[in-house]
């Protein structure tokens, strides 16, 4: 009913159409549960299935980003997860932080991970984030690559996002001016000339962390 309410177009908030909201949530049920609904959720598998690699490679662009371009990102508690709502994020909402801290140990979580790794080098590393420039990268021969690195004093961030199918990244190379860790992977690079698409291997970003200890 708050999809409805905030899409304002047959209900909002201010003068809520009960009989409307009550009607399309019982249809909504019958596609989920009922019989009449499975050739539609046979449909919506095979088009989840088709459309998934894509959806996770934007989802992690949009978590590195988030929290690696100039200014302060935006954060919910109880979305360090996939998150499929049809609104917005609420910091209302009850959170497991039982099963989040579980996962977390555990390694089990991808998007937990990476957001895990942002957020302790930036905790380590707070100047680079608060005070670090914002150089834009061009990646030749990979014109489909959004490449940008921060820096302040020693510390760097090279940050790399594609896309495209990693099938497609031809050519292009990125020079390492130290050696860098990975803070999506997890592997270590050393310094000089790289392949792109070795940098970023199967993976939709790369942020490339560097400083002087």
């Amino acid at each position: 009913r708050k999809y409805l309410r905030e899409a304002k177009l047959r209900s909002n908030w201010d003068a809520p159409d009960r009989a409307y909201e009550a009607r399309l949530c019982d249809h909504a049920q019958a596609l989920i549960l009922g019989a009449e609904g499975l050739a539609y959720r046979q449909n919506l598998l095979r088009l989840l299935a088709e459309i998934a690699p894509a959806a996770e490679a934007r989802c992690l662009i949009q978590l590195v980003l988030r929290n690696t371009v100039p200014g302060v990102p935006d954060l919910y508690q109880g979305c360090e997860w996939d998150d499929l709502s049809l609104v917005d994020p609420d910091n209302r909402r009850p959170v497991d932080f039982g099963a989040r801290k579980a996962a977390l140990a555990g390694r089990t979580n991808r998007k937990q991970q990476v957001l895990a790794a942002l957020l302790r080098a930036r905790r380590q590393d707070p100047d680079l984030w608060e005070k670090g420039d914002y150089r834009a990268i061009s990646i030749a021969g990979s014109p489909d690559i959004l490449a940008f690195s921060r820096n302040h004093s020693a510390s760097c961030l090279t940050v790399l996002a594609s896309p495209s199918q990693l099938t497609e990244l031809e050519g292009g190379e990125l020079h390492l001016d130290a050696s860098a860790h990975d803070l999506v992977s997890g592997a270590f690079f050393d310094e000089g000339d790289h392949m792109v698409s070795a940098l970023l291997g199967k993976r939709a970003a790369a942020v490339l962390y560097s400083a002087e200890m």
